[in-house]
Parts: C-alpha cells; structure tokens; sequence
C-alpha cells in the first residue's frame, strides 16, 4: 500500500537562485491571472449564448417547423483550452517564460482548474462549506512559489569544500535552467518523488518533496498496546489530557504584537503608494522594514509549528486511541474578541496534526460529536448542567457534589467515550512519571502543568 508524505526542506540559496525564484514566482503568477481573466471573458460570453440558447430552444419546441437546424447548445472553453491558447502566444507575447522551467506557465493552469471545480462542486452542494470564486494572484516580495514535475526532479550528492563537509557528499537538488542548489536536510522518506514545489517564506527558500512512500518503508513509533487518552482543546491550556496534565501553547503573537505593532506604525511612514492610482514609487526602506516584519512573523509560524508538531508527536508515540472534539473552528474565529487567541493556539492545525500522526502510528481517532456536552457532563454520575457558564471554570455537581476543573472533566468524558464506543476490549492510563519525562524529551516541560 502506497502512502503520499511531504517534507519541506530548507535551501541554501545565493542571490543568484533568488532571482530566478522571483522570476518563476512572476511566470507563474501571470499565467495564473492570464488564465483566471480568460476564462472570466470565456464565461461572459457563455452566459450570454445561454441566454440567447434558452429562447431558441423555447422557440424551436413550440414550433420546430420554422427552424432549419437544431440550436446548438454553447460550451464553456476547459482550462486545457485556455492553456492550450496561451502556449501559441507564449513566445511571442512572453518569451522570458523560456527563461524558467516549463511547470512555472503550465501548472499555474491545473491548479485554475482545481479551484474552479472546488468552487461548482461547493455551489452544487449546498449544506457543504463555501467556497469563493478564484481571484487573481497578488505580488508580494516576501512570498511565492513554483511548482516542478517529477520529470525535473533530480537529485545527487557532491562535497563541498569546507571544513568537515568534505568527507560526507551533501545532497543537491537541480533546478531546470538554473543548476544545483544545496539542501540543508536528508530526505527522510525513501520512494518515487511525484513533484516538488519551490517556495519563499521571508527571506529564505523551501523545496516541499511529494514522495509515494510504501507502508513497509514508513518508520512508525507504535504506541504501548490499549492506551488511550481523552483531549480537550482551550485557550488556556491548549491540550487538558484525561490523564491529568495541561499543555500550554507558547502564543508566540501575543509575545511579538506589540514589536508588530510598532514596525507597522514605522512602516506606514515609510514612501510608498498610500491608493491604487497613487504614483509614488517605494522607497528602499520600505522593503527592507517589510522584510524584517515578515521575518518577524516567520519566526512566529515556526514557534507555533514546532509546538504543535511536537505536541502531536507526544501523543501519538504515547496513545493508541484518541478522543477529540469536533470543534467548529471557523464559526469561533468569527467571535472577534476571541479571534486572536484562537488564531495563536490554532485549533484546526493542532487538532489536524494529531489526527495524521496517530493514524500514520496506527493509532485510532474517536471524535466526539458536535453538539456533544462534555464540559457539562458530571465524569461521576452522568448529571448534565445545561446553565454552565463560560466563566465557570470549576465544575460543581449539584447532584453528586463533584468538583473539577471542567476542561479535565471534558477530557475524562471524552475518554469515557472510547470505553463506551467499544473500539478496545480494555483500555489503559500511562504512568504520571513516563508522561512528564517524554515531555521533557522533547522540550514541552516547560510548556507543562498538572491538572
């Protein structure tokens, strides 16, 4: 069985390599908006030659005497179509697109499609989640990305020159009209490489590797046999584990908003374009502020990456079965006074991030329903206290005299829930101390307290 894993890995890059990334990122951004504008034109015209189609065939039906031919229904030019168009006037009217691989104007147009099916299958199916019609790409100086096929894909080691790298080759990757670029990682995964996608975050540069991965090859760290572990996500602590531990997030935003804050202040005194239609050209040190602002806010993406992939590690090296929430992630971050605090956990990231784990380890995911009542449910007798605040941040049972923390309580009865679902004959709690020592292992100690 075949299974597809990413890994992004950071490249050395020169000033060199950064051009022809800026030229890529732009080849592929117009050929995304020259796509994306045709096909607007494309639709203009078809819902125009629909309308006009509609009369005829009602005409051609109530007396189809009077017509020679049958209307012909119109058709919608495909995103092959539009690509195809655009490759006959791609020399003449872009011939710096010869300058960078081929996938950065051919792609461009695959992932049109993508999004214009996501958009009429949304539309069709009403109950299911929004989805908005594409917009044009925008030009940025601290971000982009371009995709390259696994045909391109080349990968060899040579040594380099310096100090103890000349014993062990380091592994290069092959840009198509460029050369080589040196990786600072191993590829961890052994298999077929579908593609790979050159990316800039700031001021450094990714490649993110597609590799067709066999289950055998895949190096699992299986759980001890029947463990199980109920969570609940929270803005003070963002993991209460039924074993009776709290794991904080570090909040990285809330650490750096004021410095943010004040960089942007800066910032929007710089020269630039205060309109659309304003003139005014940027100034050097606006692109140098906007880079260390963007760098700024790529050091938070990591902390809060390195935390949750961490966290999500934790508990699927510790736990075969899994009880979560089924949180409504996007209806809570349109409560504006809790938005940035949601934003800064990142409930949907972390709760995805301990899915894929847990089941990569053969783990099983039992999630709670929606409308579930878990902080509301007494984990003794069952009472459900339906005028529970918010505030409320110890639960008291009128019924039995029960007092908790409710965000324990909620994670007690979630793992009541893998009793109850029958998914394990039995299951079984870790030891306090084996659980504070991996923590510890992996840097979260701190991060860490006893519920």
């Amino acid at each position: 069985m075949l299974r597809v894993l990413s890994q992004k890995i950071r490249i050395e890059a020169n000033n060199k390599f950064k051009t022809y990334c800026r030229k890529a990122f732009g080849c592929s951004r117009l050929a995304y908006n020259w796509g994306l504008a045709e096909y607007k034109k494309e639709l203009k015209k078809y819902r125009k030659a629909m309308s006009l189609y509609r009369k005829e065939m009602k005409q051609y039906n109530e007396s189809p005497l009077q017509f020679s031919e049958f209307p012909v229904k119109p058709k919608l030019p495909t995103v092959l179509d539009l690509k195809k168009r655009f490759n006959s006037i791609k020399a003449k009217d872009f011939p710096y697109m010869y300058e960078v691989t081929k996938y950065a104007s051919q792609q461009p147009f695959i992932f049109l499609g993508k999004a214009l099916t996501r958009y009429y299958e949304a539309k069709k199916n009403k109950t299911g989640p929004k989805v908005g019609f594409p917009v044009f790409k925008k030009r940025s100086e601290t971000s982009g990305s371009f995709y390259l096929g696994g045909d391109q894909v080349e990968l060899q080691r040579f040594k380099t020159c310096t100090g103890a790298e000349k014993k062990s080759g380091k592994l290069f990757l092959r840009i198509p009209n460029f050369g080589w670029v040196k990786l600072t990682e191993e590829i961890r995964f052994s298999g077929h490489i579908n593609n790979v996608t050159i990316s800039q975050d700031g001021d450094e540069f990714f490649a993110s590797f597609s590799i067709n991965v066999q289950e055998a090859a895949i190096e699992k760290k299986t759980a001890p046999e029947n463990t199980a572990v109920g969570i609940d996500l929270g803005l003070d602590a963002a993991l209460t584990l039924s074993d009776g531990i709290k794991i904080y997030a570090p909040k990285p935003l809330k650490r750096y908003i004021n410095k943010i804050k004040a960089l942007q202040r800066r910032l929007s005194k710089k020269q630039h374009p205060k309109t659309k239609d304003d003139e005014t050209k940027y100034s050097r040190s606006y692109f140098r502020l906007l880079k260390k602002i963007k760098k700024l806010y790529t050091k938070i993406s990591h902390l809060r990456k390195d935390f949750i992939d961490k966290t999500a590690s934790f508990i699927a090296r510790n736990y075969s079965y899994v009880a979560l929430e089924n949180l409504n992630v996007k209806g809570m971050m349109s409560n504006h006074r809790l938005a940035r605090a949601l934003a800064d956990v990142s409930f949907g990231r972390l709760k995805t991030a301990i899915v894929n784990k847990v089941q990569l380890n053969d783990g099983k995911i039992i999630e709670a329903d929606r409308f579930y009542p878990s902080s509301k449910t007494c984990c003794k007798c069952g009472e459900v206290k339906k005028d529970l605040k918010l505030s409320d941040r110890i639960y008291k049972c009128e019924n039995c005299g029960n007092e908790i923390d409710r965000d324990l309580q909620a994670s007690v009865n979630l793992l009541n829930l893998i009793k109850k679902s029958g998914v394990a004959s039995a299951v079984r709690s870790l030891e306090l101390r084996s659980i504070l020592a991996d923590l510890n292992k992996n840097q979260l100690a701190n991060l860490v307290m006893k519920a």
